[in-house]
């Protein structure tokens, strides 16, 4: 089992939150009235800015479940020892140890 599996779509679903949040703030910044007769664009402008803070807030909780899965592995990959080569036996050692004749 890979250890960093879906890794990268979890990536691009962080990358995708906050360009969601920037389109959704561009949304609201372009639709923000200048008169105020237009009074209905200040509750979809308010709605949109409040829908980018959303994506921001799902991104950072992506970004913080990420960090902590790397935070774990790495605990986990600190606590085993690498593995060493056997060394070669040589036919003064397999002598030694009876498996050959000589």
């Amino acid at each position: 089992m890979n250890i960093h599996q879906h890794r990268f779509g979890k990536i691009l679903g962080v990358n995708g939150n906050f360009l969601g949040a920037v389109g959704c703030f561009a949304y609201g910044w372009f639709l923000w009235p200048d008169d105020p007769r237009w009074y209905g664009f200040y509750i979809i402008a308010t709605l949109s800015f409040l829908g980018s803070l959303g994506f921001v807030i799902r991104a950072f909780g992506s970004m913080k479940a990420l960090f902590r899965q790397d935070k774990i592995v790495a605990e986990y990959q600190s606590k085993v020892k690498p593995q060493k080569d056997a060394e070669m036996a040589s036919d003064h050692s397999l002598k030694n140890a009876g498996m050959i004749d000589g």
